[in-house]
C-alpha cells in the first residue's frame, strides 16, 4: 500500500504598501491638537501672534489635518497677507524654541535686502488657507551663511535654506499627546518636510542652481537625516569671528551654544537635491512618505 505524505507550507501576505496620503494615517483632527494647552508665553508680542495664527474657530474645530490635500506653493511678493502669516510663523518658531530670554522678542523674519523666495505647504479649510510649513530660499549671488562661516570650494550658481517652521499647531510637544497622535503627527510632520524641499528643488532646477547649502544645528541635522535628505559635512568651514552677528548669537543663544564644544554648534552643510525613499513599517503596513 502506497502512502503519500501532504505537506503544507503556510504562506505569509506581504506586508501592505501604500503612499502616505493613502494610509490609515493620512488624517489628524485638528481639535485633537487644539486640546494640548497653549504654551505659556512670557512675552505678549509672542503671545498675540500665536492666538492669531490658532484660532479660527469652526474652521479649525470640525476639520483634520490630510496629507492627501496638502499643497505646495511658492508666495507670491505681492500676497502680502501669507507673506505676514509666514513670518508670524517663523517668528513664533524660532522665539519660543531658542530666544534666551523670554520677555524680549526678536524679528528675525525680516525680509532680507537679498533675492529670496519662500515656499510653503498648505491645506484649505473651511475658508481659511493653513500654512503647516514653511521655508526661505535665497537665490542671490551672496549667501548668508559664507557671511558667517569661512568657505573653499563653493559653487556659484548655488542657494542656501534657512527658517524652517511649522505652524504651531504642528509644534505641540510630543509629551502631551497620546502615542497614537504622536506617531501620526510625526509621519505627518515628515512628510510635509519632504514635500516642501521637494516643491524647493524643482523651482531651483528649473532655474539651473546647482546645489544648496544650509546652517543647522545638531538636532536638526538628525531630524532632516531621518527624513531622507542628503546633508554632506564641511569640516573646512568655520565660524567667522564677527561683531555684526554678535547679537543674534546671543539673543539666541540656545540656538548657537557658543559656549559648547563646536561639534554641539550649529554647523554648515551642503543639502543635496536628492531626496531617499523614506519607509515605515506600521501594523503591517510599509507605508511611503
Amino acid at each position: 500500500m502506497n502512502m503519500s505524505v501532504h505537506s503544507t507550507t503556510a504562506v505569509v501576505p506581504l506586508p501592505q504598501e501604500v503612499p502616505f496620503a493613502s494610509s490609515k494615517y493620512a488624517t489628524i483632527p485638528l481639535k485633537v491638537l487644539l486640546e494640548v494647552p497653549p504654551p505659556s508665553f512670557r512675552n505678549e508680542q509672542l503671545t498675540s501672534m500665536y492666538d492669531r495664527l490658532t484660532q479660527h474657530g469652526e474652521a479649525f474645530e470640525n476639520a483634520s489635518l490630510d496629507a492627501a490635500a496638502y499643497v505646495c506653493r511658492r508666495v507670491g511678493r505681492e500676497d502680502d497677507r501669507l507673506q505676514q502669516t509666514v513670518k508670524d510663523i517663523v517668528n513664533c518658531s524660532y522665539n519660543a524654541h531658542y530666544l534666551h530670554d523670554q520677555l524680549t522678542f526678536e524679528d528675525i523674519a525680516t525680509d532680507s535686502h537679498k533675492k529670496t523666495e519662500v515656499f510653503i505647504i498648505t491645506q484649505q479649510m473651511e475658508g481659511v488657507l493653513l500654512p503647516l510649513v514653511s521655508v526661505r530660499v535665497l537665490v542671490d549671488k551672496e549667501l548668508d551663511c559664507f557671511e558667517i562661516f569661512s568657505k573653499s570650494s563653493v559653487q556659484k550658481r548655488a542657494a542656501e535654506f534657512s527658517r524652517f517652521a511649522y505652524h504651531p499647531l504642528l509644534d505641540v510637544p510630543a509629551s502631551e499627546l497620546d502615542e497614537q497622535t504622536r506617531k501620526r503627527l510625526d509621519f505627518h510632520k515628515r512628510h510635509l518636510f519632504r514635500i516642501l524641499l521637494r516643491g524647493a528643488f524643482r523651482f531651483l532646477k528649473s532655474r539651473k542652481f546647482q546645489t544648496s547649502y544650509l546652517i543647522m544645528p545638531p538636532h536638526v541635522k538628525r531630524y532632516m537625516d531621518g527624513c531622507g535628505f542628503r546633508l554632506t559635512d564641511m569640516p573646512e568651514s568655520h565660524l567667522l569671528p564677527s561683531t555684526s552677528h554678535d547679537a543674534v548669537r546671543r539673543a539666541f543663544y540656545k540656538y548657537w551654544r557658543p559656549e559648547s564644544p563646536v561639534h554641539e554648534q550649529p554647523a554648515v552643510y551642503n543639502l543635496d537635491f536628492r531626496i531617499k525613499p523614506l519607509m515605515k513599517m506600521v501594523s503591517g503596513q510599509r507605508i511611503y512618505l
